[in-house]
């Protein structure tokens, strides 16, 4: 009997995760879970990519929780690689343009119940 090949794997470990919207670049937003971290007065949560094309690869990028939109350059995939990745990027941006970003975020309508 021939049975598949066993992958490797890492094990299970709890997170913490947090639910908020991300921005889409077709103006659309949706919620998301991801694993939040704070940097530089900021929480930020590693999320799965909307963009993945592949079924079979999982990617991972970076959002702001407050405004929902996504650290440009960052994509990894692990969630600690996406975190290092974002945290560089973030690094770079000069104190004086830290701000900039974070423009108040455009929340959509509760639903109608």
């Amino acid at each position: 009997m021939n049975r598949p090949p066993t992958l490797a794997s890492l094990p299970a470990h709890r997170v913490d995760g947090i639910v908020f919207e991300i921005a889409l670049a077709i103006g659309v937003r949706v919620e998301v879970i991801g694993v939040p971290f704070a940097h530089r007065g900021r929480t930020f949560a590693v999320h799965p990519s909307t963009r993945s094309r592949a079924p079979t690869r999982v990617e991972y990028v970076v959002s702001d929780v407050e405004t929902g939109q996504r650290i440009p350059r960052v994509a990894a995939a692990t969630l600690d690689d996406a975190r290092a990745e974002a945290m560089a990027v973030l690094d770079a941006v000069a104190e004086s343009d830290w701000r900039k970003p974070f423009a108040a975020p455009a929340h959509r309508k509760p639903a109608r119940t």
